[in-house]
């Protein structure tokens, strides 16, 4: 399955704390548009994607703090703290990625200004499950391999590579937009951030469509 960047367009799927609701036809956009409700099998809980949790899920996984410094989390944190801050915004002030690029298709590197942490923790990942990883060996590889500074573009890197946390990423458990939220009558150029915001996020572990009770 290729990799596609960006992807303006939020599409993991919405969770109930019982079950997976989403739409599965989105790579081919057929019409009429199938609607999937799935239960989550027993004992699977859905969480928020936010920064906070994918540090607590790593450190349940490595069983140490080192790899990802309590001061990164802090730092990426409050930067968008302020919620009239644009998230690509606050993802181009952490990578050096030039937003104009990005929301133009443009893939991270560094001829779009992305920063030396944010392209080499990828590149100590090595293959994303977009591209046949898998996503502990992916986070595993960064903590064992990563030789950069362990700052926040460096844990951008990473949440990019292994969780395919994108530019419009909030972590903050919230999906965000860059296209016109179609429930504000307003035209996209007068629309606010906060306008943009589409709700809450929630992320699975992976499993498999038999493994799914109904």
């Amino acid at each position: 399955m290729s990799r596609r960047w960006p992807s303006p367009q939020p599409r993991r799927p919405h969770l109930s704390p019982r079950g997976s609701v989403g739409y599965p036809g989105l790579d081919s956009w057929s019409t009429p548009t199938d609607l999937a409700v799935h239960t989550l099998p027993p004992g699977v809980r859905a969480l928020m994607p936010s920064f906070e949790t994918w540090f607590r899920l790593l450190d349940e996984q490595f069983g140490e703090r080192s790899a990802y410094p309590l001061a990164t989390l802090v730092d990426r944190r409050l930067l968008p703290a302020r919620r009239d801050e644009d998230v690509v915004n606050a993802f181009q002030k952490v990578t050096g990625c030039r937003r104009n690029e990005l929301l133009r298709g443009a893939a991270p590197s560094a001829a779009i200004g992305c920063n030396r942490s944010f392209l080499g923790a990828p590149a100590a990942a090595g293959p994303s499950p977009y591209e046949g990883g898998e996503c502990k060996t992916c986070f595993a590889n960064f903590q064992s391999r990563y030789r950069g500074p362990r700052d926040a573009a460096a844990l951008e890197g990473a949440l990019y590579q292994c969780q395919d946390a994108s530019f419009v990423n909030t972590g903050a458990g919230l999906g965000y937009n860059t296209y016109a939220n179609p429930f504000v009558c307003k035209p996209a150029a007068r629309q606010s951030v906060r306008e943009r915001y589409t709700g809450r996020e929630f992320i699975v572990p992976n499993a498999s469509f038999a493994a799914l009770p109904a």
